[in-house]
């Protein structure tokens, strides 16, 4: 199990992605509560299975187990919710998520800390925009809930 601890901005502007290779998501929301969330996802060839469950208020315990394309296939006809998105990795524990289908316009950047204080010391960049870690764009789980209406 690994401790995640990560704040989420909208953008202003987005930074120059042309030299990066994004790697393409297709995530399925299996269950979710106030505190976990099971899902499945495949990014490029692999598989995985992920369970999330809230420690603070920043963070959350993940468990990630790559399971085979058939398992995939099994659980993502049973999800409550997808998401697709395309995910660029920067330097600096910083990373841009462009969302496509039902959640295109959603472009969002995630910063992964080693621990809490890390990330209340956090200054944002100029390109980034409000802090959505509590709110619903913030988390893929509560993004499914949302109506059309609410997501515009």
């Amino acid at each position: 199990m690994t401790k995640n601890i990560v704040r989420k901005f909208l953008i202003k502007t987005v930074p120059d992605l042309a030299n990066i290779t994004p790697k393409h998501c297709h995530k399925c929301i299996l269950y979710r509560d106030a505190d976990c969330e099971l899902m499945v996802q495949k990014i490029g060839e692999n598989h995985e299975f992920m369970r999330k469950t809230k420690s603070s208020d920043l963070g959350r315990n993940e468990i990630l187990i790559n399971i085979s394309e058939n398992e995939y296939e099994w659980f993502s006809k049973r999800n409550i919710g997808e998401v697709e998105r395309d995910e660029y990795d920067l330097k600096n524990n910083l990373s841009i998520k462009i969302y496509h289908g039902k959640y295109s316009g959603l472009i969002r950047a995630e910063v992964d800390f080693e621990s809490e204080e890390e990330a209340k010391k956090f200054k944002t960049l100029d390109w980034m925009g409000e802090e959505i870690s509590d709110f619903p764009l913030g988390r893929d789980g509560n993004l499914i809930k949302m109506n059309e209406s609410e997501f515009k």
